[in-house]
């Protein structure tokens, strides 16, 4: 599980941004304990796994496991229901490629239940499990190429909406804002309104928004 911090677990020992002393360092949601908190995040495996077992989809998603962790727990444990692909970015990628339109709001559950119907449709794939399922998807269609987008603005500068709108093609509105364009998702960090309480630990920005 490359490519992401080590705060995906819920706790971990080591260093935190800035901070370069090694210790016990937990996600917010867990607490301030770390036994404790391993008892949270035990419990919280342990939940997921009767909900896979279940197909609670609901209460998969309201896990408090992240994303990456709870969907290489399910992929893990039960490898014939779920794929071993975390990046909705990719999954929208494939989706495309093949030509199978989804809703706009489909969450990672949703895209891989369509992938996943889509192959047991095709002739020829009835003994394939759901790992040559995900060499197939890699080796004959790819992943999405990343765009070098360097948008020219000094650190501190003073943007206004307008700016925000031409320099990185997203909206003029809202605290999250995606530009399909750039492939990019710009966060407003607003401390001038009180909606909801951003906070920074060490160089990490722990952004809260709607849902």
């Amino acid at each position: 599980m490359h490519g992401s911090y080590a705060s995906k677990f819920g706790l971990y020992y080591g260093k935190w941004g800035e901070d370069k002393k090694k210790e016990y360092r937990i996600v917010q949601k867990f607490g301030d304990d770390p036994d404790a908190a391993m008892e949270k995040i035990k419990q919280a495996i342990i939940e997921l796994l009767i909900a896979a077992n279940n197909a609670d989809e609901e209460s998969i998603r309201d896990s408090r496991l992240s994303q990456i962790f709870r969907s290489k727990i399910l992929g893990t444990y039960y490898p014939d229901q779920y794929l071993n692909i975390y990046s909705e970015e990719h999954l929208d990628f494939f989706l495309k490629k093949i030509g199978i339109a989804v809703d706009s709001e489909a969450d990672l559950l949703e895209m891989q239940k369509v992938l996943i119907n889509w192959m047991k449709e095709q002739p020829g794939t009835e003994s394939w499990t759901l790992l040559t399922f995900e060499k197939f998807l890699y080796e004959q269609i790819g992943q999405p190429k990343k765009i070098a987008f360097k948008p020219e603005v000094e650190m501190g500068a003073t943007l206004s909406n307008n700016d925000l709108h031409e320099i990185f093609g997203v909206g003029n509105m809202g605290g999250v804002r995606r530009s399909q364009k750039n492939n990019l998702l710009l966060i407003v960090s607003d401390h001038t309104k009180s909606f909801y309480e951003d906070k920074w630990y060490g160089d990490v920005l722990y952004y809260t928004g709607m849902g």
